[in-house]
């Protein structure tokens, strides 16, 4: 008699949920026998012994492996069993088990319970807190001499934050996009700035400046020190620098923190091995295997760290923020819309009283205001942006109110690296308002928003940004109700412009202007000052995330 079951049909080890409850006995040595006598046939063992194929997270497997050895040390002789620990990368374990042709191994203990929230139930199982081996909270860590530049004797993720806004931005480099690691960046970036009425703006402007799919090479310490950049990882490995020839300094998040949960996902469908994975199990959660881990810095399951980790990481870990589906939805929304490409049309109000002065700004014009506002924003593109201006006040053209003086492009082309950002500063700088000029907006804004629909580019985000200080006088054009019935109409026909509304000054129609962008699922934005112009145009940004289920922006 074969004391090894083995699975019957050639396939027949991929069944459903892939996630098994390991086999928990309440003293590893009675387990050992238990399972010795269970792989024993007649004559004793089988032969060869059957091997628990065992694939840890990198970080963590070597003390999966010494566990493992010393729980096989345990069995002896009699011990019907081999276990062989390996490590693997989260993604290279992923692809083995989503793959029909290939075949997983006995169990996997990846970095996160994230990395197979991201697989799906209908593969490993959702998972289990209960599952967990070890922790490990996430930090962002930074040379000595860049921690050195924020106040304070223990730096925070918010010094961080803070400095991405102020001249000397610390690079974030952020590895692949569906990591753990990542999601825990944007997670905790997120709780670090909630608290902020630009929370979402701010959050936004770090993202859009980050590195991301960084290689491994560029995370490591040296990595990290020759380049004066920051990159979330666990504590554990900040702390295992620390005696290197490039320690790291490791800030914490005050709100919104993230824990790495190694859990225990045994794949397997083999009766015999499912008995030796609950072993290890046990041998992993019990109190030698707890005391290990945390000597080699990581935390136990209830996330208590050795003394020389909790002395070291003082103020320490927040709470974890629990993880769901929909929130690494978000993330992966936010990740994508902020980096991509967008393809938009400026439209820039000339009429007559964009002349008038700015109140508490001596010597500027709310001409002067929307040329900054559009500059700055533009600004924040990358080349590859396409954009392009018109102008409009009343009878810019025998036909329109408005006239196009930068046709739709790429912001950099050609070998010389100009482009369109060249052609849009020089047309700004001759932008000028126009005496009596009126302001033709329904009309122009409906003709705007019908040109970029006729070159939409499915590959990107195609807008228009409106910057305007007054209200609709064109008594020949659109009516308000008549250009919001066209625009709605226009939005469900599967190409959708949203319009970015910047109102200046007091005598702009900010609810004309607000219905104008929530009928094309667009932001609308109230701004007084050029230093508020970045935020404004970050948020609209990283309003693409959100839409439709946006909070409303912050007036300005």
């Amino acid at each position: 008699m074969n004391a090894e079951p083995r699975p019957t049909g050639r396939r027949s080890w991929w069944r459903g949920p892939r996630l098994y409850a390991a086999v928990s006995v309440p003293v590893v040595l009675a387990g050992v026998f238990a399972v010795t006598r269970a792989g024993q046939g007649a004559s004793g063992c089988t032969s060869p012994r059957p091997v628990l194929q065992v694939a840890a997270a990198p970080d963590i497997a070597g003390v999966v492996g010494e566990i493992s050895r010393r729980l096989v040390r345990v069995a002896g002789r009699s011990g019907c069993f081999e276990i062989a620990v390996s490590a693997r990368a989260s993604d290279e374990v992923a692809d083995a088990v989503t793959r029909a042709s290939t075949r997983p191994p006995d169990v996997w203990i990846p970095e996160s319970g994230v990395v197979l929230r991201r697989l799906g139930a209908g593969v490993v199982g959702r998972p289990d807190p209960a599952r967990s081996v070890a922790t490990s909270p996430m930090v962002f860590a930074v040379a000595p001499d860049v921690a050195a530049r924020f106040t304070g004797a223990r730096p925070s993720l918010d010094d961080l934050v803070a400095a991405a806004g102020g001249a000397r931005p610390v690079p974030l480099r952020l590895p692949a996009r569906r990591s753990a690691a990542t999601a825990g960046a944007v997670l905790s970036l997120q709780g670090a700035l909630a608290q902020r009425a630009d929370a979402r703006a701010a959050l936004t402007g770090v993202l859009r400046t980050a590195e991301p799919d960084a290689e491994a090479a560029a995370l490591s310490p040296a990595a990290l020190t020759a380049g004066h950049a920051a990159a979330p990882m666990t504590e554990q490995a900040a702390w295992a620098a620390r005696g290197g020839p490039n320690p790291l300094v490791a800030l914490y998040p005050r709100r919104g923190g993230f824990d790495f949960d190694y859990p225990f996902t045994v794949l397997t469908l083999d009766g015999y091995r499912q008995q030796i994975a609950g072993l290890l199990f046990d041998a992993l959660r019990g109190e030698a295997g707890q005391e290990q881990f945390r000597a080699a810095g990581f935390r136990d399951v209830s996330g208590q760290a050795a003394a020389a980790v909790g002395g070291w990481g003082e103020p320490g870990p927040v709470p974890a923020t629990p993880v769901d589906d929909a929130a690494l939805q978000q993330v992966d929304r936010m990740l994508d819309t902020v980096r991509r490409d967008a393809r938009l049309l400026a439209v820039l109000d000339v009429s007559g009283s964009m002349g008038r002065a700015v109140a508490g700004m001596p010597g500027a014009t709310r001409m002067d205001l929307a040329k900054d506002a559009a500059a700055r924003g533009l600004a924040l593109y990358p080349d590859s942006t396409e954009a392009g201006l018109w102008i409009f006040a009343t009878d810019l053209t025998p036909t329109t109110d408005y006239r196009e003086l930068v046709p739709v492009g790429p912001l950099a082309d050609g070998a010389d690296g100009t482009g369109n950002r060249f052609r849009l500063v020089d047309a700004f700088s001759k932008v000028h308002p126009i005496p009596g000029g009126n302001t033709g907006l329904y009309d122009t804004t409906l003709a705007a928003v019908q040109a970029v629909r006729r070159g939409w580019d499915p590959s990107r985000v195609n807008a228009v940004v409106l910057i305007t200080d007054g209200a609709n006088d064109d008594r020949h054009g659109l009516s308000r109700a008549q250009l919001l019935t066209q625009l709605r109409a226009g939005q469900r026909g599967g190409r959708p412009v949203p319009v970015i509304t910047v109102a200046l000054g007091p005598d702009s129609d900010v609810q004309a202007l607000r219905k104008i962008s929530a009928a094309t699922g667009g932001a609308s934005y109230v701004a007084r000052d050029p230093r508020d112009v970045r935020e404004v145009f970050l948020d609209a940004l990283g309003q693409r995330a959100c839409r439709p289920h946006c909070a409303a922006a912050p007036t300005r």
